[in-house]
């Protein structure tokens, strides 16, 4: 057998005995994941990366013995698991409430609302600016794109360059440059024709 991902060598081994397989000791409890994680480093310079694992159900932790197991390289099996047909299904990177998911060049990540300050066009990319860094998360998705997926509740768009997460809105700015200035001390440009709505969208008396 080829060594390969988590993900593409799931099978049911039934009731066959793990006996029959090479690198056959059997993990029953994933609550012990360190021991888990061990094994997976150990099976992983064998010729044959596969661990066993023994289930009855499906949780948060298994998801983690995937993801483990698929940054080494490791397959996994499941002995006597009626539900790994659906397992496949299943995504080891697991939603969370109010953030948006993000494919990026080091893999995917979740980024939350709050976190996000707003996000930028630059070019054919959209640099969202956090909370959690001074350099912006860089996504080949356009702000459309963004603008369409984000909660409109939360966010609004001022200008076609800019999308703006109202929680970091401070004040509006008014004068010959209209602008929203923004808890970060950040100046974003309202654009003319958004005026109206951006104003009426951070509840401005106006």
């Amino acid at each position: 057998m080829n060594s390969s991902t988590a993900f593409t060598n799931l099978k049911n081994t039934g009731n066959h005995p793990p006996s029959l397989y090479s690198n056959a000791g059997i993990v029953t409890d994933t609550n012990n994941l360190s021991n888990i994680k061990a094994k997976i480093r150990i099976v992983s310079n064998t010729n044959k990366p596969v661990i066993y694992l023994n289930l009855k159900l499906l949780n948060n932790k298994c998801m983690e013995v995937l993801k483990m197991a698929k940054e080494n390289n490791v397959s996994v099996m499941f002995v006597n698991h009626k539900k790994v047909d659906n397992l496949q299904k299943e995504k080891v990177d697991l939603p969370v409430k109010n953030s948006i998911k993000l494919r990026l060049e080091d893999g995917t990540r979740f980024l939350k609302y709050r976190d996000i300050i707003r996000l930028e066009s630059v070019s054919n990319y959209t640099f969202i600016h956090t909370t959690l860094s001074t350099k912006p998360v860089i996504s080949s998705k356009t702000l459309k794109y963004f603008q369409q997926k984000l909660n409109k509740v939360q966010f609004v768009r001022v200008h076609r360059s800019h999308l703006v997460n109202k929680a970091f809105v401070k004040t509006y700015v008014g004068g010959a440059e209209k602008c929203l200035l923004l808890t970060t001390h950040k100046q974003i440009e309202i654009s003319r024709r958004k005026l109206k709505e951006v104003l009426k969208s951070i509840n401005y008396n106006y």
